[in-house]
């Protein structure tokens, strides 16, 4: 298993290279040229995505397993993923809290990056390694993308790191693949 500082090191060198994919992406910030990976486009709805919303997804993801992974240390129980997301009143609520992140620019997507990435930092330095292996409700759905990312997969604390770097890093590079 991975330790804290490994997976912080992670976490930080994935969200420098969705930095930097964002801000490449500031020419073609509206134009549909990503194709979004099979999960993403049945989340989205979609079947073409611009710079724009995967940077919109990949940030909201930051805010989601932010507030996750703060629940999940508030409580002694495990709480699956989807009951987490179905305590939050009603999926209208869930979208303007999770996935309304509204970038007008490359340029403000950095900045909610940054403020999405303080946020998830400030509960991540309350951790001790001797907690990554604390249990999470993960689904089999994250395992199964960590493991298709070459990531470590786990359903615990540590896990959840991993998720958080693979998937920042998994949105940079396809932002950097659809823009050449």
């Amino acid at each position: 298993m991975s330790t804290l500082a490994a997976l912080r090191s992670q976490i930080d060198l994935a969200r420098q290279e969705l930095r930097n994919a964002i801000v490449a992406a500031d020419e073609q910030w509206t134009r549909p040229i990503l194709e979004p990976e099979d999960g993403d486009a049945a989340w989205s709805g979609v079947t073409t995505w611009t710079p724009r919303e995967a940077a919109e997804h990949a940030i909201s993801g930051e805010r989601l397993f932010a507030e996750f992974l703060a629940h999940t240390l508030d409580h002694a129980s495990v709480t699956p993923l989807n009951d987490f997301i179905a305590a939050q009143d009603d999926w209208e609520r869930y979208n303007r809290r999770f996935k309304a992140i509204d970038l007008g620019s490359s340029a403000e997507g950095v900045r909610v990056l940054d403020d999405e990435a303080q946020r998830i930092d400030a509960v991540i330095a309350g951790l001790s390694d001797a907690q990554l292996s604390t249990p999470v409700g993960l689904l089999d759905y994250h395992i199964d993308y960590l493991t298709a990312q070459g990531c470590p997969a786990s359903k615990t604390i540590g896990g959840l790191l991993s998720l958080i770097a693979c998937h920042d890093q998994d949105h940079a590079r396809q932002l950097a693949r659809a823009l050449g």
